[in-house]
């Protein structure tokens, strides 16, 4: 997914605060920064080297033509969602955004003040969810769940199809709860 996101051109930081704008695929060496007014439209897959923080009501979405189809952002830094950002698919029934953090940090996806998400993945850290979260699906090494958050997995959605590589899919074998 890497390759293909890069085989879309490579571009420096990418920091909007108002505005809509389409993305995609493309490779961002550097971080990527979505806030307040503006919104993102994900035509293709995005691999981001830095930071990712989207926060204060910014939007972010798959663009029609994936339909019922899924796509990704991938980071190598930090993931932040936060402050009433909002994460999503297409629209269409089915379709899904997941952010892919392959950082190896403590946490290395965050989500927290009413932040909205479809799918978040880490097979290397932790995922720390906080303040009345709503989520789809979570997936990682390691997950902290903090102040009311809530995970509500969907019926199905192991089965997600994601356009630019394999189905998803997991199965989870055994769980315990850690202080």
């Amino acid at each position: 997914w890497k390759n293909e996101a890069a085989e879309g051109g490579i571009i420096s930081s990418f920091d909007k605060n108002s505005g809509v704008y389409s993305l995609g695929p493309v490779k961002i060496e550097g971080d990527l920064i979505i806030q307040q007014t503006a919104q993102l439209i994900i035509t293709g897959t995005i691999w981001v080297t830095g930071r990712i923080d989207i926060k204060n009501s910014a939007q972010i979405r798959l663009d029609q033509s994936y339909g019922s189809n899924s796509g990704m952002i991938i980071g190598d830094g930090l993931i932040e969602l936060q402050n009433n950002s909002v994460s999503s698919g297409s629209s269409a029934p089915g379709s899904y955004l997941m952010y892919i953090s392959t950082s190896s940090g403590n946490p290395v996806i965050v989500i927290k003040n009413s932040a909205r998400a479809d799918i978040l993945y880490s097979n290397n850290g932790w995922v720390e969810v906080n303040n009345n979260t709503p989520i789809k699906s979570v997936n990682a090494y390691g997950i902290l769940v903090k102040n009311q958050a809530t995970l509500t997995y969907e019926i199905g959605l192991a089965d997600t199809f994601f356009t630019s590589g394999p189905s998803a899919g997991f199965v989870v074998t055994s769980w315990r709860e850690i202080e």
